[in-house]
């Protein structure tokens, strides 16, 4: 089974007024081959729902025509940080 170290950023832009400002989030942790089949299914009908909701006899259809092709990685979260401009920090003070 693979599994490996991983950082990942999320940078969101805001825009207020003229100026651009940013809040950043980086997660750290662990990726995983997701290969036990239960946990996979669980995972794809999780986000098949999600993204499709009230679908459910086509999810079943594309779920038993490619389950056994699909590759799924889950990202362990072990520490999150996060920082954002101080014009928003400051705006968060005032209120």
């Amino acid at each position: 089974m693979f599994s490996g170290f991983l950082h990942y950023l999320i940078i969101i832009s805001l825009e207020m007024s003229d100026e651009p400002y940013f809040r950043s989030v980086i997660a750290f942790g662990r990726i995983h081959i997701i290969e036990d089949d239960t946990e996979k299914l669980e995972t794809a009908r999780m986000l098949g729902n999600r993204y499709n909701p009230n679908q459910e006899e086509a999810l079943q259809k594309e779920l038993e025509k490619g389950l056994s092709r699909m590759l799924m990685i889950r990202f362990d979260i072990e520490h999150l940080t996060g920082k954002e401009a101080i014009e928003l920090v400051k705006k968060h003070q005032i209120k």
